[in-house]
Order: structure tokens, then C-alpha cells, then sequence
């Protein structure tokens, strides 16, 4: 019976030092500045969002259409840039925002392609704070006759 007693002191005396050493581990770290850290991760800058509204998935036009290709852009700060590119190329932008930009923008143009085969369409949206944001990649391919058109959409 004096053994189990022994034992019993030695497991609360062992666990009472383990809590003991966690304790002063931990309570190195100031607790102000641990607060801090999460408080700057939980407000960290977002990136603008982007919502494709044109080229919808599954449309269809003929090759010489003009084919329309609308998003939309939203930030917490106000839009700085909105572009769109096709091909790897700048083909279009929004010019009145450095002016009058607020912090949602919407986007239109009209492309008309000029060759058969494989394009890509992407749009990339700037905020004042320089957070950059680009949206879903989206792969056109026109064929060669005037009704063989078709749109895939791949995310980045």
C-alpha cells in the first residue's frame, strides 16, 4: 500500500512539473504581441475579386461576331486598373479610373477574332493599395468555319 501512495505523489509531482514547464515556456512570448500577431494576419489586405460575366461558359457566336467580354471588380480600396488581355496581350483597359475610380468597376469590350485556332482571354484588376488580382483564364478556340466556335473555361 506504501508503494501505490509513492507512486501516486511521483505522477502528480511529474505532471505538476510538465504544467510547470509549459507554463513558463509559453509565457515568454508576451501575450500583447502574440495578440498583435494575429490581429495583423486577420487584417490583412485582400486582393481585388473578379467576376466574368462575357464570354459565358458554353456560348456560341460565329467567327465574325464581335464577341462581347464583360467582368466585373471589386475591392476593399478603390480600382486603380481593370484590363483585359487576350493572347498574352493588353487589348484593353479602363483609362477614367485614376480619376474617378471607386471600389467596385465594371469592364466591356468587343473582340473580334481575326484567326482560327486556340486564344485566351484573362482579366486583371489593380487597387490603390497594389494588390493585383486576375481571373480565371478562358480558352476560345475558333475554328475555321463560321459556325465552329467554341469556349472552355480553365481556372489559373
Amino acid at each position: 500500500m506504501k508503494k501505490l501512495w509513492v507512486i501516486v505523489v511521483l505522477v502528480v509531482v511529474i505532471c505538476f512539473c510538465m504544467i510547470l514547464a509549459g507554463v513558463l515556456y509559453f509565457s515568454k512570448t508576451n501575450p500583447i504581441e502574440k495578440t498583435a500577431q494575429i490581429s495583423a494576419v486577420l487584417k490583412a489586405p485582400a486582393p481585388p475579386e473578379i467576376k466574368i460575366y462575357s464570354p459565358a461558359f458554353g456560348g456560341s457566336w460565329r467567327v465574325n461576331d464581335h464577341i462581347p467580354l464583360q467582368a466585373l471588380t471589386s475591392a476593399k480600396s478603390r480600382i486603380m486598373a481593370f484590363e483585359v488581355w487576350i493572347d498574352g496581350k493588353l487589348f484593353g483597359t479602363r483609362d477614367d479610373l485614376k480619376q474617378n475610380s471607386l471600389n467596385i468597376v465594371a469592364g466591356e469590350w468587343f473582340w473580334q477574332p481575326g484567326t482560327v485556332g486556340a486564344h485566351t482571354i484573362l482579366f486583371r484588376s489593380v487597387d490603390q493599395d497594389g494588390l493585383t488580382a486576375y481571373s480565371d483564364m478562358i480558352r476560345i478556340r475558333i475554328g475555321g468555319s463560321e459556325n465552329d466556335f467554341s469556349i472552355l473555361r480553365y481556372c489559373l
